[in-house]
């Protein structure tokens, strides 16, 4: 114990100690200066975006400007927003043939049970607790209207 209260004594020491050099040192205009230079290198790591000052153009050269940058980035996304995608990837797949099977009230039950509670309403606006409430109920008027949708290929209006 008195080993304890010695070590902190000599800690609270040095603090006091530290602190006072540190206070001497910002009373002067030097001192000054450091307390910007030090509120200013905290309040830069605190930002989440750090500014790119260098990039690479399409040919390789470093651009520094902010004004050929902001160009090169415009180029950019000009060509990746106006240049057309091939589509031949879905002309290889066949389309699905044969009937479609009728959803099951298994299926239906396993995605209630899936659903999370707490989340936002959605254009039903009833809560997924309240699926989960009407059980086995709830689950058979379901997989009725999820089959009725499916064999009509319409949404209902309400």
């Amino acid at each position: 114990m008195e080993a304890k209260r010695a070590v902190k004594q000599t800690i609270a020491a040095t603090k006091s100690a530290h602190y006072e050099d540190l206070y001497q040192k910002l009373s002067t205009s030097e001192g000054e200066k450091a307390v910007y230079r030090l509120a200013h290198a905290r309040n830069a790591t605190t930002k989440d975006i750090q500014i790119v000052e260098t990039i690479k153009d399409s040919n390789g050269m470093a651009l520094q400007r902010e004004n050929k940058i902001r160009k090169c980035w415009g180029e950019y996304f000009h060509t990746l927003l106006n240049k057309e995608n091939a589509r031949d990837a879905c002309d290889e797949i066949p389309p699905v043939s044969g009937p479609i099977h009728a959803i099951t009230t298994a299926e239906v039950n396993l995605a209630t049970q899936k659903m999370k509670n707490g989340k936002a309403v959605r254009a039903d606006g009833i809560p997924t607790e309240a699926w989960k409430a009407c059980g086995n109920t709830g689950v058979t008027w379901l997989t009725a209207l999820f089959n009725k949708i499916l064999e009509s290929g319409k949404m209902p209006d309400t």
